[in-house]
Parts: structure tokens; C-alpha cells; sequence
């Protein structure tokens, strides 16, 4: 029998909102979570594993993928095992991939993975063209499968733990989950010798999870309750040899939901850069809850360029009541440093129609939205919250009174609502966004 070995990795398309080049040229993050797998398998016996990105497809310096050109890849490297990474709104695109390499390759093993995958399996799996799904945290679990496919006796399908498939009855099988990998320091540094590597920009993914447990967000549901993070001195390395490859670094991306959510840690690293010398600009994501001036001082000095921050609301009742845990009085407080530092650019995140929104509570979003842009000069972004699969909002919609309107992933996107909630529709929704972005929309110069 032959021995499987040839495995492609594919990361599908993010989203429309990107599909304009001069918006997308701000979204150069590569596919971390593919290309980790990948670096894992090469690590481990199955170096013949390639990834390729399509959500890089519509760059003016990326490889164009067409039909012809992914079947070529496919059977030019004889492909034996593909792994698509799937986000709700391409959905319906990874099923039609799945089924071009079945028709380019029956013999081929299509499996989906992602944080949607993990808590839509069941779904996926119930089309004929898909034969396995990755459940969590993908390294070992794909590991186990590819041993598998070569050793079935050793490694048999129902003991490998985060896998669904389809048993010899033909009925889905979920295992139970994987434990979460406890020292990411073990895992290698991902494989950045791929397709399109010169057109992102550097990034770092130096954590998973999050401390914290509001209700629109599955990051807890995907990578496990406890805050999961690489040490201050891996992740200076990673930094280290980027500064070696690329010299000065004019934007270096922490691709991950709380880079700040251990300020020890964060300190460390700075200290560390500053004391190579290492000259670098990096944005990350935050918590206004963990920031003080003299982190953000710190930071800074170490090359902080921009940091974002979700704030969700402009009502501190509805903050409470999404389990955000902050206050509004530290988001002007941390809002308030940032502008007497000269910190180049905070980006704030917002959110309306949470379940205990009402007409009165979005206007006043809107208005603390616009307040911060005036007053602070803070970039300012307002979306429509979308009950995700392995959101608390999703699995309790009834009892949160969310009546959700459609089941095509292919509209669960943050600028047009799915659903109504107790007192607003999603039509009214769907308008106060796009007047809120009608307003702020850029001027544009000749």
C-alpha cells in the first residue's frame, strides 16, 4: 500500500469586506494556525507538506490561484491528504474546493479545520466530499491522523482525540477533545518559507486563548479556558531572527486575540528588545483592563506602533452585560495616555445590537464612537454583533432573546445583520452601520 506523505494545507478566503485591494493591503497576516500545522508535520516525519493561502490571492504581488494552477499543485506534488482552514463566510467556497479535489483526485483525504470547523463538524461532515474534521487545536491531532492514514493498527480513528469522521457505519463520530498543548515553547517556529512569504508582513503569534469570557466570542470555546502563552525569552528569539532576515522591521503584527494579557511578560520582551538594540515597529491586540501608562510606555519604547482595542459599547450596562469586564472611565483613561505618549495610532472596536441593546443604547455607541475619534484621534470601527457557533450568544439565543434569521455562514459577516434582538431588527441595525461608515468614511485626494 502506498505510503501517504504529500500534504497541502489550504487557508480559504477571509471576506468580502477585504475583496478591495487598497483595504486589503492593510490584512498582510499570514495563515498562522496552517502554517504552524505544517512546521509541526515537517518536524515530525512528513516533510513534503505545503501550504497555500487564497485570502493572499488578490494582491498585486501574490500568486494568482486559479482552478488550473491549484490542479496543478495537486498533482504535480501528488497530494495525497488536504487540509482546508475554513472561516463561516467561506463555507460554501471550501465545500466547492473540497469537491474539485475530489473530481481532480477521488483517492485524496479532505479534511476542514479552524475555529468554525470545530463547532460546525457535524455539518461539514455530512457532505460527501468531506471525510475528516479537526476538532481545537490542530499540531498533534493532524499528526495522529497522517499516522493513521500510514500505520491504521497503532493509530486507530477513534482514539485520536479532536478528530470527527465518518465511522463504517457512515454515521459522524466526534472523539473528545484534545488537551491543550500547555508549553507552546515545544512547538517549532512556523514554516515561513512558503507561498507569498515576501508579501506579509512579519507576525508573531506568541499566544492562544484569552482571560477573558464575553459572550459574542469563541476564543475560550476554541483554545480552552486558561490563557495559554510561548515565554518572554521564545518569543524574543522569533523577534531575533526577523530582525536578522529583515533588518530594521517597519511593522511587526502579535497576530493574536491579548498579546498584553501578561504584562510581566510584556515588559520582559521589551526589555529584551531594547537591550539588542533591535529597531521595530509592532501593533498588537489588548485589554484597556491590563494597560497602565507605564506599560504602554514600555511598550512604546520597545517600537509600539498601534494598539487595538475592543471596547464594544458606549454603555457601561451593556458592557456588564456581555461579560466584557472593563469600564468606560479606564477606556478614556488608557485613551487619554496613549494620546500624551503620541503613540501613532489606537484602533477601537465596537459592536451594537448585543441582546439588552435598544435604539437609545446604539445612539449613545455611536456617539461615545464619534467622542473618542474627536477627542483622542482614535481610529474607530463599528460592526454588527454576529452570534458565532461556539459563542455563548450562539448556543443561547432563545433564552437571550436573539432570534437568528439564517444558517448560510456565508452571511455571518460583521456588516450585515443575521438577527434581531429584543428591541432592535437587523434592518435597523444593518442602517446605523452604514451610517456610521457613510459618515466616516475617508476623504478621498487626488
Amino acid at each position: 500500500m502506498k505510503k501517504i506523505k504529500n500534504v497541502l494545507l489550504v487557508q480559504m478566503t477571509t471576506s468580502k469586506w477585504y475583496a478591495n485591494k487598497k483595504n486589503y493591503k492593510l490584512t498582510r497576516i499570514p495563515p498562522i494556525g496552517i502554517l504552524s500545522i505544517s512546521s509541526y508535520l515537517r518536524m515530525n516525519g512528513f516533510p513534503n507538506t505545503r501550504v497555500i493561502d487564497f485570502s493572499a490571492n488578490r494582491s498585486e504581488n501574490s500568486v494568482t490561484y486559479t482552478r488550473d494552477t491549484y490542479r496543478d499543485i495537486i498533482v504535480k506534488n501528488d497530494i495525497d491528504v488536504v487540509g482546508i482552514s475554513v472561516y463561516a463566510e467561506s463555507y460554501r467556497h471550501a465545500l466547492e474546493l473540497a469537491k474539485f479535489t475530489s473530481e481532480i483526485n477521488p483517492k485524496i483525504k479532505i479534511l476542514v479545520g479552524g475555529a468554525f470547523a470545530t463547532f460546525t463538524a457535524d455539518e461539514f461532515l455530512g457532505n460527501e466530499y468531506i471525510d475528516f474534521a479537526v476538532i481545537g487545536e490542530g499540531e498533534v491531532t493532524m499528526l495522529e491522523l497522517m499516522l493513521h492514514f500510514n500505520y491504521p493498527d497503532q493509530f486507530p480513528l477513534a482514539a485520536i482525540k479532536g478528530l470527527a469522521f465518518k465511522n463504517e457505519q457512515g454515521k459522524v463520530q466526534i472523539n473528545p477533545r484534545r488537551n491543550p498543548i500547555k508549553n507552546l515553547d515545544v512547538l517549532p517556529l512556523y514554516d515561513r518559507a512558503q507561498d507569498n512569504s515576501d508579501y506579509y508582513e512579519p507576525s508573531i503569534n506568541s499566544s492562544r486563548g484569552c482571560p477573558g469570557n464575553c459572550i459574542y466570542c469563541s476564543s475560550r470555546a476554541m483554545w480552552g479556558k486558561k490563557y495559554r502563552r510561548r515565554s518572554s525569552e521564545s518569543v524574543f528569539s522569533e523577534i531575533y531572527y526577523l530582525h536578522k532576515k529583515h533588518g530594521e522591521i517597519s511593522k511587526l503584527n502579535f497576530a493574536e486575540d491579548t498579546f498584553t494579557a501578561s504584562p510581566a511578560r510584556v515588559r520582559a520582551i521589551c526589555r529584551m528588545i531594547k537591550a539588542a538594540g533591535i529597531k521595530l515597529k509592532f501593533w498588537c491586540e489588548s485589554r484597556v483592563d491590563v494597560l497602565t501608562k507605564d506599560l504602554l510606555k514600555e511598550m512604546q519604547e520597545a517600537g509600539l506602533l498601534s494598539v487595538q482595542i475592543g471596547i464594544e459599547s458606549g454603555v457601561q450596562e451593556i458592557i456588564d452585560s456581555i461579560n466584557k469586564n472593563i469600564t468606560l472611565e479606564k477606556v478614556e483613561q488608557v485613551l487619554q495616555w496613549i494620546k500624551e505618549l503620541g503613540i501613532y495610532r489606537v484602533h477601537c472596536g465596537f459592536m451594537i445590537g448585543h441582546p439588552l441593546d435598544t435604539h437609545e443604547t446604539v445612539q449613545r455607541t455611536i456617539d461615545f464612537a464619534n467622542y473618542i475619534q474627536k477627542e483622542y484621534g482614535a481610529s474607530v470601527e463599528v460592526g454588527i454583533n454576529t452570534p458565532f457557533p461556539g459563542t455563548f450568544e450562539f448556543d443561547h439565543a432563545d433564552e437571550l432573546g436573539l432570534k437568528i434569521h439564517t444558517y448560510d455562514w456565508n452571511q455571518y459577516v460583521l456588516y450585515q445583520g443575521i438577527m434581531d434582538t429584543k428591541h432592535l431588527t437587523r434592518d435597523d441595525l444593518h442602517r446605523y452601520v452604514l451610517k456610521f461608515r457613510e459618515k466616516n468614511r475617508p476623504v478621498q485626494t487626488t
